[in-house]
């Protein structure tokens, strides 16, 4: 049985932000086969939001600046000490 639950997003395997599979199923034997995730409207706002994000982690990363993401809560910035 294969189980594809999570989604491809910015380079990454992330896990979903809200729980929603649903079964897969041969059509010749009605025998499950697998499980997939439908994404939900929160993994959609992730996903839009991250082009942005990565954007502003490439111009921000000169200067010392990172952004760090907190699945499920948002973004942080780290700042390195010099």
């Amino acid at each position: 049985m294969r189980d594809c639950t999570q989604f491809y997003i910015d380079g990454q395997w992330v896990d979903p932000v809200e729980e929603n599979t649903v079964a897969v199923e041969n059509p010749a034997t009605e025998e499950t086969i697998g499980h997939i995730s439908f994404g939900t409207g929160a993994d959609v706002e992730d996903s839009a939001i991250e082009p942005h994000v990565s954007r502003l982690r490439k111009r921000l990363e000169p200067f010392g600046i990172r952004i760090k993401a907190a699945r499920g809560l948002g973004y942080m910035l780290e700042v390195d000490s010099a």
